[in-house]
């Protein structure tokens, strides 16, 4: 098996993983911080990347519904793996609106080019051409 087609397929796995074995939204998953999991199996969400007027911008999650998620061992796995590949990147965006104060998170998941992602733009390029 070609080395890069397995690494390509554990970034799939740590996307698409905790939105399906753990009720996240898209949004959610790609705000997912290293600080948002625990040793003891449970990923507390706390926000969220969403487009705000052309801007990408962290945020709470829908309707401010914080909470706290436990977590299976597939998707503790799949994030381990994704990160012994691809380390978490430090991102900064500001809150709620393009102009809120600016906030940086360690993101488990991000671009090729170490930026956030957004869920319409990972759609139109990734989810839908496969």
């Amino acid at each position: 098996m070609d080395r890069r087609a397995g690494l390509r397929r554990t970034g799939r796995a740590a996307r698409a993983v905790p939105g399906h074995r753990c009720g996240l939204r898209q949004g959610e998953v790609f705000g997912r911080a290293v600080n948002s999991l625990d040793d003891f199996g449970w990923l507390y969400v706390r926000q969220q990347v969403m487009k705000v007027r052309g801007t990408l911008v962290f945020a709470p999650p829908k309707r401010g519904k914080l909470r706290d998620v436990p977590r299976d061992p597939e998707v503790s796995a799949a994030l381990t793996e994704h990160m012994k590949h691809f380390p978490p990147v430090e991102v900064t965006l500001p809150w709620l609106t393009p102009t809120g104060p600016k906030v940086t998170h360690r993101l488990v998941l991000t671009s090729g080019i170490g930026a956030a992602i957004w869920s319409q733009g990972f759609n139109d390029q990734s989810w839908k051409p496969a």
